[in-house]
């Protein structure tokens, strides 16, 4: 969801579900040169192939994602606590309005 939210699109992408799994399986993940080290540290870990090696599944579970350097900026106990103010609060004219969203993604 991170890499999508980034990029728009999806690691894997393609039309084809039997392509995306053979993709998921056997290839490996590209980044943009936009993105910064850290970031694709953070997904090469998240995205790894051996579930055994991903980043979370070791003794500390969920600590090892919360302790990546892409989290470093994160004040967990103020997260916990919803003490984070928000970088953008968007002002909406209804409950409806998708004005902040790109046209492109919806078909109607």
């Amino acid at each position: 969801m991170i890499y999508e939210m980034m990029t728009g699109l999806p690691p894997f992408y393609t039309t084809d579900k039997k392509k995306l799994y053979e993709k998921i399986i056997n290839e490996k993940i590209t980044f943009p040169k936009s993105f910064n080290p850290i970031l694709i540290d953070f997904l090469e870990k998240l995205l790894e192939k051996d579930p055994a090696k991903r980043l979370g599944s070791g003794l500390l579970g969920s600590e090892e994602i919360r302790k990546h350097k892409w989290f470093g900026n994160v004040d967990w106990s103020a997260m916990l606590k919803k003490e984070l103010k928000v970088p953008f609060k968007p002002i909406l004219k209804s409950e409806m309005d998708t004005s902040y969203f790109d046209s492109v993604i919806f078909i109607f």
